[in-house]
């Protein structure tokens, strides 16, 4: 019968109960800790009743409407109605896809909790292939690494055969999406006739870094999909403009106490806006990605 392993002998941060039934070892290192949803709010319960109200409004007026062209001939409350379903056809469709691309980022999540404490190497094999049918058109090396999936045997193989084939040429991929984004705002935001337009500039070009990093990463970036990014990355949209609002301070009374140079004043805002767009780049790359750190 193998040992027990042995406590490590290391200095403790909290002392134990003399009555306790037992101490945590220094090799407890889960992979995830537990995480406890919030509660729904207010305004979430609010919106969805809304919501129910409008939709009913919606289709109590369709019908009755329809009703409407039935009772002055057959002919108009049949084109009516083909009008109405056309259009009812297309709406399930379109939130089809929506659900879809919601669906897809989840499955990158489901991959990357798999690839981090996974034991089930198949049900690994199948996910990794799954993701990397979506980057075919766009990543070169993904039908490669897809064949060569086969010869792993274990879920950590799996995970460095994907890094290392795959983060290179992802973090070059979205290291240019960045520049190139970081350049165009920077040129923007330096010519922009009003600093209240810089705002806009930045929120526009922003959501088209999220859309083209979301689609090097295989998914169809919809607006439920931007919607859910946008949410995965509001804490660095924080983190930058407290920099943002930092850096023009500063420079704002640098450029008082200097009125000859007064006229670079969108220098700093124009380098802090590039910056934005930099970081917006690679976290956004961090939320698509299954094997991120």
């Amino acid at each position: 019968m193998e040992a027990k392993p042995a406590t490590l002998d290391a200095p403790r941060l909290l002392e134990a109960e003399h009555d306790a039934p037992g101490t945590v070892g220094a090799d407890w290192n889960p992979v995830h800790t537990t995480s406890f949803r919030q509660p729904r709010g207010s305004i979430f319960y609010i919106g969805l009743g809304l919501g129910i109200i409008f939709a009913g409004w919606i289709l109590g007026s369709l019908i009755a409407s329809l009703l409407g062209f039935f009772r002055e001939s057959l002919e108009l409350g049949v084109v009516a109605s083909s009008i109405a379903l056309t259009g009812g056809c297309l709406a399930v469709f379109g939130i089809g896809r929506e659900w879809r691309s919601l669906r897809a980022l989840s499955q990158v999540d489901v991959l990357r909790t798999t690839l981090i404490g996974g034991t089930d190497t198949e049900a690994a094999r199948r996910q990794c292939q799954a993701w990397l049918s979506g980057l075919d058109a766009r990543v070169p090396e993904a039908p490669l690494i897809a064949s060569a999936l086969a010869e792993a045997s274990s879920v950590a193989q799996l995970r460095g055969l994907l890094r290392s084939r795959l983060s290179e040429p992802l973090r070059l991929a979205t290291r240019a999406i960045g520049i190139r984004a970081a350049s165009e705002v920077s040129a923007l935001v330096a010519i922009s006739p009003h600093a209240s337009w810089d705002g806009g500039i930045v929120a526009l070009r922003g959501l088209k870094v999220i859309r083209e990093v979301a689609q090097l990463y295989g998914l169809r970036p919809g607006p439920a999909v931007i919607a859910a990014l946008l949410r995965r990355v509001a804490r660095s949209a924080v983190e930058t403009a407290t920099l943002e609002a930092t850096s023009q301070a500063a420079a704002d009374h640098f450029l008082n106490n200097l009125p000859l140079v007064r006229h670079l004043g969108a220098v700093a805002g124009a380098s802090t806006a590039a910056f934005r767009m930099y970081r917006l780049a690679n976290v956004t790359a961090q939320s698509c990605s299954p094997f991120a750190e």
